[in-house]
């Protein structure tokens, strides 16, 4: 799955543009779901509630410090109170539980949509339209330029990743690991493809061609698997200036 998880963006990347605003043909109706689930998760939550303090009512008694056996001077029996009221509890149970299925449906449906609007709208095809600096080709300095440029922009959106709870949620799975070593590199979660990240695509506004900043993905990709290692120590003065196993081990640790 970890491998996989490589190849997400490009195996998925039509299939998510079903899902966008504006020119996804499933967009609206699952918009249209994501709002009946949020309605009715609403709506059951607060049946849910009302019956469940509808059945948290318990009989008045006082307990005799002299028999631990049963209640004296209880108002009505506990025991038939409590199973009166057990069809309510079980009731009040399952409401929440469509509450709580609810939410996920919205949040899924609605987080769909949105991470496919966002993505579509911000592709490096579209932005590159958009340029405000000439084409700068396929040469070495548009490599370099867009070598530097995606490594700024991940720096953001790992950073975010640690700092935002429903990105943390989507990256956890990268640092569940309980040992250190290159397969940790590939621990990686589909989930990405739900994440609202800085786009590369941006890199495209300063003339950097779409199939330049990927081959600059790709680059980084190969960076990012070697530094994920215990087998490396140190590489002298670099590790002044470059993101290195050593560093990265840091990064990892939990003690």
């Amino acid at each position: 799955m970890g491998t996989g998880s490589l190849f997400i963006p490009l195996a998925t990347k039509k299939l998510a543009q079903n899902f966008a605003v504006g020119s996804g043909k499933w967009a609206k109706p699952l918009l249209g779901l994501a709002g009946a689930a949020a309605l009715t998760a609403v709506v059951a939550d607060a049946v849910g509630r009302a019956n469940e303090q509808d059945s948290g009512q318990l009989p008045k008694y006082r307990l005799d410090p002299d028999n631990a056996e049963g209640p004296l001077g209880a108002v009505g029996a506990p025991q038939a109170a409590d199973a009166e009221h057990q069809p309510n509890r079980k009731w009040a149970r399952r409401v929440k539980k469509l509450a709580g299925n609810s939410v996920v449906g919205a949040v899924a449906a609605g987080g769909l949509v949105a991470a496919s609007t966002w993505a579509a709208q911000t592709s490096a095809q579209k932005l590159f339209k958009k340029r405000v600096l000439p084409d700068l080709g396929n040469g070495p300095l548009a490599l370099g330029a867009a070598i530097l440029g995606w490594d700024f922009i991940y720096y953001w959106n790992h950073r975010f990743m640690h700092e935002t709870r429903f990105m943390w949620a989507i990256h956890v799975v990268h640092h569940s690991s309980e040992k250190y070593n290159l397969s940790t590199a590939l621990r990686q979660t589909w989930a990405d493809s739900l994440g609202l990240f800085v786009p590369y695509g941006l890199l495209s506004l300063l003339g950097i061609r779409p199939e330049v900043i990927e081959t600059s993905r790709q680059i980084n990709l190969i960076y990012q698997y070697w530094i994920h290692t215990d087998a490396i120590r140190t590489i002298g003065p670099l590790e002044e200036v470059l993101n290195t196993a050593s560093h990265h081990r840091v990064h990892h640790g939990v003690n």
